[in-house]
């Protein structure tokens, strides 16, 4: 069932993709004839319902593989970015129904944090998502069937006009009720004249088939309710059907009919009944914009239809197909990083980057844009290309303010365009000596706005000539707004390299960014990532750090090549382990978590131990309660030198000889990881004991600043110590 549940979303998030490319298109042929946008929707069906498709060179995905790895159904290990990130990834958010509390595996690694992590709750969750799926379907399914039993009772009284046309007195709207043997039900009172514009109508429908593919399309709705993506394209699809057959009546009217037609739109639309909402039964919707549809209709040239057609098979044959397979040994990339001008890719195909020029000059750069940003940015672009009137560009490195938006695709390639005022008018130029459209000045003015109040957030409370607090300031500022409904946001980061060159300086470093939320005296992660990232800055004349770029990886099979390409080969490897740097990432935001919100950790580290203490009964070995309890033991793992201090204390009381003992010590060693002493002990307390007489022999050794600056896990014991006067 998991895996069916599995391939279902995978299916889901594939075909989003589809019908947002499906929407895009139609935008684009408005003025074609409608059963174009209507023949549209089939490649949608065909990407949620069928799960395998061809190869094509001319695909349109951006993605060949699943979006969401098939191991989460068969609790196979995976990375602990690409556990975090299913969940992260906004259409993966709706598909995957919470995928993504990541549980850590405890083993060794080399400098002794643990060596694999785990979607831990990825079966879990999906036995959960699987079984509420099945209730969603059935609750449609029931509704439909409850919809149909009472909209037939309501007709019980409809009398038989002609053939397999019916006139009911209670009736607002006419349909197609029936699927093998459709009849229509039209209300009673119309004039000859409406009788036989909806008569014509609704008998086009059964022509087609209408009623048949409206059936299989709410069944395919029944399987992907969870997508809201899907409700508005069988939305849209109901729409087209409606307009393309209201063409085709007044194809075979004359168009000499319109104005007659729409005032019977209008008045069969008045007062509408739920019964005509039934999802089998064809009610007249969408009314407004079919009467703007009816009135402005006119017969398509030819050139029209043909250029529709060739679209209308481009298209279907590019959303339908799969990308053909590439060998990815031949992206052996090696470059140091240092020139690059990548920028991420928000879906795998393209991205934007906002940077403001003084006189040519770099004066704050916003990369990547994401969200209600990245929109901005595209409406802005989209906003000057449907201008007609162009006239020659000026030389951008003249004008003392103007705005360069970078569109970056995911080969690399990218087209740069400036947004300045011209004579008080604002203005979009394509490339540094390009044409120029107008832009909308409400537009122009929002994205000055989007800068300047960047610009505040960055400098607020910051040292902007200490590096690292840069550093720190760049990721909490291009991650902000990811969770709007947190709390709290943190970050921890491992510097991998640091490159000057110039008045630039990158920073490649690997980076977690975690939200919570707070909960009374409690609190939980709702969100982040953990990845590598490249942040470049310059240093202006007051020796001010000001950030020129943000990077980071691409998604799904583009994340290995991109930072091959992007990282200097020295820290490459370094780049992609990032097990080697997440727990104590983690420790590092839950420290500043509990900080925050005032958190009385000890009481929540002493509820853990119970809890982990608490069950199998039968157990006799302590790593059976650990296993059964891993994710409140991860939870003590992450609360790091609070979980140290609260063991020591309570070891340093003496008497931990039980199975609390040697819960405590396990997580102590894990938490210690090289600083452990290499010793079997027969319990807790016998592994502190030895384990204090060890830090304490080395204090005489080598004295308190080394062990304050290279061993902070015996640093805190040596506190603990001296708190209790030993």
């Amino acid at each position: 069932m998991e895996e069916l549940f599995l391939s279902i979303l995978n299916m889901s998030v594939t075909a989003s993709y589809v019908i947002v490319i499906v929407m895009l298109i139609r935008l684009l042929l408005k003025k074609a004839p409608k059963y174009i946008s209507y023949a549209l929707w089939a490649v949608v069906g065909f990407r949620l319902v069928l799960p395998f498709s061809f190869e094509s060179v001319f695909s349109l995905l951006p993605f060949r593989e699943n979006p969401i790895p098939q191991t989460l159904a068969l609790g196979e290990e995976v990375p602990f970015t690409s556990a975090l990130d299913a969940a992260l990834n906004a259409a993966g958010d709706a598909a995957n129904g919470g995928i993504g509390t990541v549980t850590v595996h405890l083993g060794r690694t080399s400098d002794g944090y643990p060596v694999t992590t785990k979607a831990y709750n990825s079966q879990v969750w999906l036995v959960f998502g699987s079984y509420l799926w099945l209730i969603g379907i059935a609750a449609l399914l029931f509704y439909s069937i409850l919809s149909i039993v009472l909209l037939k009772r309501h007709l019980k009284g409809a009398m038989i006009y002609k053939d397999s046309i019916y006139e009911a007195c209670n009736l607002k709207t006419p349909f197609v009720l029936g699927f093998f043997r459709p009849k229509i039900y039209i209300p009673s009172g119309l004039t000859p004249e409406e009788k036989s514009y909806v008569i014509l109508h609704e008998q086009t429908h059964i022509t087609r088939m209408d009623h048949m593919v409206k059936l299989l399309a709410f069944l395919i709705l029944c399987i992907h309710w969870f997508n809201p993506l899907v409700w508005i394209a069988f939305m849209m699809m109901t729409s087209d059907m409606e307009m393309s057959c209201d063409e085709k009546v007044l194809q075979k009217m004359g168009s000499n009919v319109k104005k007659a037609y729409s005032n019977s739109l209008l008045s069969l639309a008045m007062d509408k009944r739920i019964f005509n909402g039934s999802p089998l039964a064809f009610g007249e919707g969408n009314v407004k914009r079919r009467i703007k549809n009816v009135l402005n209709y006119r017969r398509p040239s030819l050139w029209v239809t043909v250029s529709a057609v060739i679209v209308l098979i481009g298209v279907s044959i590019g959303l339908m197909a799969n990308p053909e397979k590439r060998d990815t040994n031949e992206i052996t990339g090696t470059g140091t990083g240092e020139d690059s001008q990548e920028v991420l890719p928000m879906d795998g195909s393209v991205s934007y980057g906002i940077i403001k020029l003084a006189n040519g000059e770099a004066q704050y750069a916003i990369s990547p844009l994401s969200g209600d940003d990245a929109e901005l940015a595209e409406d802005i672009i989209m906003d000057a290309m449907i201008k007609s009137t162009i006239w020659p560009g000026v030389d951008v490195k003249t004008l003392k303010e103007c705005y360069l938006l970078r569109v970056t695709y995911n080969d690399g390639t990218r087209s740069d365009y400036y947004a300045y005022l011209q004579d008080g008018e604002a203005v979009l130029q394509g490339g540094t000596g390009g044409l120029c459209r107008s832009l909308d000045k409400k537009l122009y003015e929002k994205l000055v706005t989007l800068v300047e109040e960047s610009m505040a957030e960055q400098k607020t409370g910051i040292d902007r000539t200490n590096l690292d607090a840069c550093v720190s300031g760049a990721i909490l500022t291009a991650n902000a707004g990811l969770h709007p409904d947190s709390d709290f946001a943190t970050e921890a980061h491992t510097v991998l390299k640091t490159v000057e060159k110039g008045n630039k300086t990158t920073v490649y470093a690997m980076v977690l960014y975690l939200e919570f939320n707070f909960e009374g005296d409690s609190f939980y992660e709702s969100g982040g990532s953990h990845m590598p990232v490249a942040m470049t800055f310059e240093k202006n004349t007051a020796g001010e750090y000001e950030l020129r770029e943000y990077w980071i990886p691409q998604d799904g099979n583009g994340y290995a090549p991109s930072i091959r390409k992007k990282f200097p080969s020295d820290i490459y490897k370094d780049a992609l382990d990032t097990q080697k740097y997440v727990v104590g990432h983690i420790q590092k935001c839950y420290a500043q978590a509990v900080e925050h919100g005032n958190i009385p950790a000890d009481r929540h580290i002493a509820r853990l131990v119970e809890t982990i203490c608490s069950s199998p009964a039968e157990a006799s070995n302590p790593q059976a309660y650990i296993d059964v309890h891993s994710i409140e033991y991860r939870e003590m793992i992450y609360y790091g030198s609070y979980t140290l201090r609260y063991c020591f204390s309570l070891f340093e009381q003496g008497g931990q000889t039980g199975l609390e003992g040697h819960i405590m010590a396990a997580a102590c060693r894990d938490i210690l990881g090289k600083e452990d002493i290499d010793i079997k002990a027969d319990t807790g307390q016998e592994w502190y004991d030895a384990f204090k007489e060890s830090v304490k022999d080395l204090r005489k050794e080598k004295g308190d600043d080394y062990i304050r600056e290279n061993m902070p896990g015996s640093w805190i014991l040596l506190q603990v110590l001296d708190a209790h006067g030993n």
